[in-house]
Protein backbone atom coordinates (compact mmCIF):
# COMPACT_ATOMS: atom_id res chain seq x y z
CA UNK A 1 0.00 0.00 0.00
CA UNK A 2 2.91 2.18 -0.07
CA UNK A 3 3.13 4.36 -2.77
CA UNK A 4 6.60 5.40 -2.82
CA UNK A 5 8.31 2.36 -1.76
CA UNK A 6 11.08 2.63 -4.12
CA UNK A 7 12.48 5.79 -2.32
CA UNK A 8 11.54 4.34 1.16
CA UNK A 9 14.32 1.58 0.10
CA UNK A 10 17.00 4.65 -0.61
CA UNK A 11 16.25 7.56 1.92
CA UNK A 12 13.84 6.11 4.99
CA UNK A 13 15.48 6.85 8.68
CA UNK A 14 14.54 3.21 8.99
CA UNK A 15 13.33 3.00 12.56
CA UNK A 16 12.17 -0.36 12.01
CA UNK A 17 15.50 -1.51 12.24
CA UNK A 18 16.62 -0.20 15.16
CA UNK A 19 13.62 -1.92 17.03
CA UNK A 20 14.09 -5.52 15.07
CA UNK A 21 14.36 -7.85 17.36
CA UNK A 22 17.18 -9.90 15.16
CA UNK A 23 19.61 -7.06 16.82
CA UNK A 24 19.38 -8.53 20.12
CA UNK A 25 20.80 -11.76 18.31
CA UNK A 26 23.11 -10.46 15.93
CA UNK A 27 22.31 -7.46 13.91
CA UNK A 28 18.89 -6.27 12.75
CA UNK A 29 17.55 -7.43 9.33
CA UNK A 30 18.54 -4.78 6.47
CA UNK A 31 14.87 -3.69 5.68
CA UNK A 32 15.61 -0.68 3.53
CA UNK A 33 18.40 -2.06 1.74
CA UNK A 34 16.04 -5.25 1.13
CA UNK A 35 13.33 -3.04 -0.01
CA UNK A 36 15.77 -1.45 -1.92
CA UNK A 37 16.89 -4.84 -3.99
CA UNK A 38 13.38 -5.47 -4.04
CA UNK A 39 12.30 -2.30 -6.10
CA UNK A 40 15.32 -2.23 -8.26
CA UNK A 41 14.36 -5.33 -9.70
CA UNK A 42 10.90 -5.84 -9.93
CA UNK A 43 9.51 -1.74 -8.78
CA UNK A 44 9.24 1.30 -9.91
CA UNK A 45 12.98 1.37 -10.34
CA UNK A 46 12.78 -0.31 -13.41
CA UNK A 47 11.00 2.35 -15.28
CA UNK A 48 7.85 -0.05 -15.61
CA UNK A 49 4.83 0.14 -12.83
CA UNK A 50 2.92 -3.06 -13.96
CA UNK A 51 4.23 -5.09 -11.49
CA UNK A 52 4.05 -1.88 -8.74
CA UNK A 53 0.05 -1.88 -9.48
CA UNK A 54 -0.51 -5.91 -10.10
CA UNK A 55 1.53 -6.97 -6.71
CA UNK A 56 -0.33 -3.99 -4.56
CA UNK A 57 -1.96 -4.94 -1.50
CA UNK A 58 -4.96 -3.15 -1.19
CA UNK A 59 -6.61 -5.08 1.66
CA UNK A 60 -5.78 -2.42 4.22
CA UNK A 61 -7.14 0.40 1.73
CA UNK A 62 -10.79 1.41 1.28
CA UNK A 63 -12.90 -1.14 -1.13
CA UNK A 64 -12.97 0.41 -4.50
CA UNK A 65 -16.25 1.00 -6.03
CA UNK A 66 -17.68 3.90 -8.12
CA UNK A 67 -17.73 7.09 -6.51
CA UNK A 68 -18.84 10.53 -7.86
CA UNK A 69 -17.72 12.82 -5.26
CA UNK A 70 -14.65 15.56 -6.80
CA UNK A 71 -11.73 15.24 -4.06
CA UNK A 72 -9.34 18.41 -4.00
CA UNK A 73 -5.79 17.86 -2.99
CA UNK A 74 -3.46 20.70 -2.22
CA UNK A 75 0.08 19.99 -2.31
CA UNK A 76 1.77 17.39 -4.03
CA UNK A 77 4.57 16.39 -1.66
CA UNK A 78 4.08 12.95 0.46
CA UNK A 79 1.46 13.44 2.04
CA UNK A 80 -0.96 14.88 -0.79
CA UNK A 81 0.06 12.41 -2.87
CA UNK A 82 -0.49 9.57 -0.61
CA UNK A 83 -3.77 11.19 0.09
CA UNK A 84 -4.31 11.18 -3.76
CA UNK A 85 -3.12 6.91 -4.21
CA UNK A 86 -5.39 6.00 -1.64
CA UNK A 87 -8.72 7.62 -2.49
CA UNK A 88 -8.32 6.88 -6.42
CA UNK A 89 -7.32 3.56 -5.44
CA UNK A 90 -10.82 3.75 -3.61
CA UNK A 91 -12.19 5.06 -6.57
CA UNK A 92 -12.83 8.69 -6.12
CA UNK A 93 -11.73 11.15 -9.10
CA UNK A 94 -9.08 13.32 -7.39
CA UNK A 95 -7.21 15.89 -8.66
CA UNK A 96 -3.51 17.59 -7.11
CA UNK A 97 -2.89 21.41 -6.91
CA UNK A 98 0.57 22.00 -6.96
CA UNK A 99 2.05 25.90 -6.56
CA UNK A 100 5.22 24.78 -7.52
CA UNK A 101 6.91 23.90 -11.43
CA UNK A 102 7.47 20.01 -10.06
CA UNK A 103 5.42 17.55 -8.00
CA UNK A 104 6.78 16.29 -5.14
CA UNK A 105 7.61 18.79 -2.35
CA UNK A 106 10.50 17.74 -0.43
CA UNK A 107 11.38 14.74 -2.48
CA UNK A 108 12.15 17.38 -5.76
CA UNK A 109 13.29 20.26 -3.88
CA UNK A 110 14.93 19.73 -0.91
CA UNK A 111 16.37 15.73 -0.88
CA UNK A 112 19.99 15.96 -2.47
CA UNK A 113 20.40 14.14 -5.91
CA UNK A 114 23.07 12.03 -4.84
CA UNK A 115 20.89 10.34 -2.09
CA UNK A 116 17.97 10.26 -4.58
CA UNK A 117 17.72 10.52 -8.04
CA UNK A 118 15.02 12.43 -9.70
CA UNK A 119 14.06 10.46 -12.20
CA UNK A 120 13.09 7.56 -9.84
CA UNK A 121 10.93 10.78 -7.86
CA UNK A 122 8.99 10.92 -11.20
CA UNK A 123 8.50 7.16 -11.92
CA UNK A 124 6.88 6.99 -8.57
CA UNK A 125 4.38 10.08 -9.05
CA UNK A 126 3.73 8.87 -12.46
CA UNK A 127 3.06 5.52 -11.32
CA UNK A 128 0.36 7.53 -8.65
CA UNK A 129 -1.03 9.47 -11.73
CA UNK A 130 -1.29 6.42 -13.58
CA UNK A 131 -4.49 5.12 -11.29
CA UNK A 132 -6.52 8.75 -12.82
CA UNK A 133 -4.81 11.61 -10.81
CA UNK A 134 -4.96 14.72 -12.23
CA UNK A 135 -2.19 16.91 -11.33
CA UNK A 136 -2.38 20.45 -12.43
CA UNK A 137 1.60 22.49 -11.68
CA UNK A 138 2.00 25.81 -10.69
CA UNK A 139 -1.56 26.16 -9.61
CA UNK A 140 -1.69 27.68 -6.14
CA UNK A 141 -4.89 27.36 -3.85
CA UNK A 142 -5.73 30.38 -2.51
CA UNK A 143 -5.46 33.19 -5.09
CA UNK A 144 -8.48 34.99 -6.25
CA UNK A 145 -10.22 32.35 -8.69
CA UNK A 146 -8.64 29.21 -6.90
CA UNK A 147 -9.80 29.49 -3.42
CA UNK A 148 -11.54 26.43 -1.18
CA UNK A 149 -14.91 28.35 -2.15
CA UNK A 150 -14.18 28.88 -5.79
CA UNK A 151 -13.15 24.79 -6.07
CA UNK A 152 -15.99 23.91 -3.82
CA UNK A 153 -18.35 25.61 -6.47
CA UNK A 154 -16.36 23.95 -9.28
CA UNK A 155 -17.57 20.39 -7.79
CA UNK A 156 -15.00 19.77 -5.21
CA UNK A 157 -16.91 17.64 -2.58
CA UNK A 158 -13.82 17.59 0.17
CA UNK A 159 -10.48 18.96 0.36
CA UNK A 160 -7.09 17.77 1.79
CA UNK A 161 -4.06 20.36 2.66
CA UNK A 162 -0.84 19.30 3.08
CA UNK A 163 0.88 22.31 2.04
CA UNK A 164 3.90 21.11 4.01
CA UNK A 165 6.00 22.72 5.78
CA UNK A 166 8.61 24.25 3.85
CA UNK A 167 10.35 27.36 5.82
CA UNK A 168 13.59 26.52 7.82
CA UNK A 169 13.53 27.40 12.06
CA UNK A 170 15.90 30.90 12.18
CA UNK A 171 18.30 30.85 15.30
CA UNK A 172 16.89 33.46 17.92
CA UNK A 173 19.65 35.51 17.77
CA UNK A 174 20.27 39.02 17.02
CA UNK A 175 20.70 39.54 13.45
CA UNK A 176 19.32 36.60 12.45
CA UNK A 177 17.79 38.67 9.42
CA UNK A 178 21.30 40.21 8.00
CA UNK A 179 22.13 39.80 4.43
CA UNK A 180 24.41 36.90 3.71
CA UNK A 181 22.28 34.79 5.88
CA UNK A 182 20.44 31.57 4.24
CA UNK A 183 17.84 28.91 5.44
CA UNK A 184 19.05 25.58 4.37
CA UNK A 185 15.98 24.54 3.11
CA UNK A 186 15.64 27.56 1.11
CA UNK A 187 19.67 26.90 -0.39
CA UNK A 188 18.51 23.40 -1.42
CA UNK A 189 15.71 24.51 -3.20
CA UNK A 190 17.60 26.64 -5.38
CA UNK A 191 20.28 24.43 -6.24
CA UNK A 192 17.90 21.69 -6.61
CA UNK A 193 15.59 23.55 -9.02
CA UNK A 194 18.67 24.92 -11.03
CA UNK A 195 18.63 28.38 -9.21
CA UNK A 196 21.85 31.01 -9.12
CA UNK A 197 23.06 30.72 -5.70
CA UNK A 198 25.42 33.91 -4.90
CA UNK A 199 27.65 32.81 -1.64
CA UNK A 200 30.75 33.96 -0.66
CA UNK A 201 34.24 32.47 -0.75
CA UNK A 202 33.94 31.59 3.04
CA UNK A 203 30.76 29.99 4.57
CA UNK A 204 29.72 29.13 7.86
CA UNK A 205 26.97 26.23 8.09
CA UNK A 206 25.43 26.30 11.22
CA UNK A 207 24.17 23.03 12.82
CA UNK A 208 25.17 19.39 12.10
CA UNK A 209 22.18 17.37 10.61
CA UNK A 210 20.99 15.75 7.46
CA UNK A 211 20.03 19.21 5.91
CA UNK A 212 23.21 20.73 7.53
CA UNK A 213 25.79 18.30 5.66
CA UNK A 214 23.56 18.39 2.14
CA UNK A 215 24.34 22.10 2.21
CA UNK A 216 28.07 22.08 3.41
CA UNK A 217 28.11 19.49 0.63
Amino acid sequence: TNPFVSICGRICGAPCEAACRRGSVDTPVAIRAVKRWACEKYGNDTGESERYHRYADQRMLIPKAPRSERIAVVGSGVAGLTVAHDLARAGYPVTVFEAGKVAGGMLAVGVPLYRLPRELVKTEIEAILSLGVELKLESPVGVPGRTLQDLRSQGFKAFFVGAGLQGSRRLPIPGNQLPGIVDGLELLRKVNTGERVSIGPRVVVVGGGNVAFDVAR
